[in-house]
């Protein structure tokens, strides 16, 4: 081939990718055809004045360090309160801003003040784990260990049922064992309940690093090329998405199913505690 006719050929290529590429983008463009961001939740912090943003630990005003040693995701901090700001509310169930609130009595549970030792003649269930268990994304009253303290009153065993919800978000077993170990006594409880999923069994900076991690690119708004380009940033967000998901089933798979003996006897660097779990 002559050095003319495949400058020909080149051109004639690059203009009908340029033109299927334009093509694409006006439809993407017509039919709004781009990937449907949710951004993170935003965390309001009540520090006696005002309503701060200051991350998930509230600077101080939510969260604080353990003082367990092995705790990693710290403690709520008693009489905190702080709201849950969502980026939308297709239920209607949020408030006016998209937030839910959530408090912390003096005990660090969530929900009401109840005594320290129990009332008398009061069956007392202490309930462990993690965000399932303290209720992120609902109010007081809808998490699910409040609402078993209700169906126990109202059955024919009760009243005299009392509910209380230990729950942490981040916390998996292991941290549950130590929190029961070392606070449970002081609570009397006649009943432990421990929620558990499926990550409870790891720590939670392992799991975030072999999967959640990677849904940081999703989240954040569209860079270079995507920020001018429909076509461009929902092909790149499909990409990215079916990548993720791919890699957490992955994980799923080879950890609890496929390879389940053999990883449950060598888990490698992933930090596994079954043994507490």
């Amino acid at each position: 081939m002559r050095p003319k006719d495949s400058l020909f050929t080149l051109l004639f290529l690059l203009l009908s990718f340029a033109f299927v590429f334009l093509a694409g983008e006006v439809t993407a463009r017509l039919m709004d055809l781009k990937p449907r961001r949710v951004s993170p939740p935003r965390y309001l912090a009540w520090n006696g004045e005002g309503w701060t943003e200051k991350g998930t630990w509230g600077d101080g005003h939510i969260k604080r360090p353990s003082p367990l040693p092995r705790i990693e995701m710290g403690e709520y901090v008693p009489g905190a309160r702080f709201r849950i700001v969502y980026s939308s509310n297709p239920r209607g169930y949020f408030d006016a801003d998209g937030g839910v609130p959530a408090s912390i009595n003096s005990m660090g549970l969530r929900g009401p003040e109840v005594s320290g030792g129990g009332e008398p003649g009061t069956f007392r269930i202490l309930g462990l784990g993690d965000s399932f268990a303290f209720g992120l994304g609902v109010r007081d009253g809808d998490t699910y260990l409040a609402q078993l303290e209700k169906l126990l009153n109202e059955g024919p065993e009760g009243p005299g049922f009392e509910v209380l919800n230990a729950g942490v978000a981040g916390y998996n077993t292991r941290d549950e064992v130590d929190y029961l170990r070392h606070r449970g006594p002081g609570m009397n409880p006649d009943l432990v309940l421990i929620g558990f999923y499926l990550n409870d069994a790891y720590s939670e900076r392992t799991f975030y690093s072999r999967g959640e991690g990677g849904l940081q690119p999703l989240l954040r708004e569209p860079r270079g090329l995507a920020k001018v380009s429909h076509l461009w940033d929902f092909l790149q967000y499909r990409f990215r998405s079916r990548r993720l998901r791919k890699s957490v089933e992955d994980f799923y798979r080879s950890s609890y199913f496929g390879e389940a003996e053999t990883f449950l006897e060598d888990p490698g660097d992933k930090k596994v505690d079954w043994k507490k779990a």
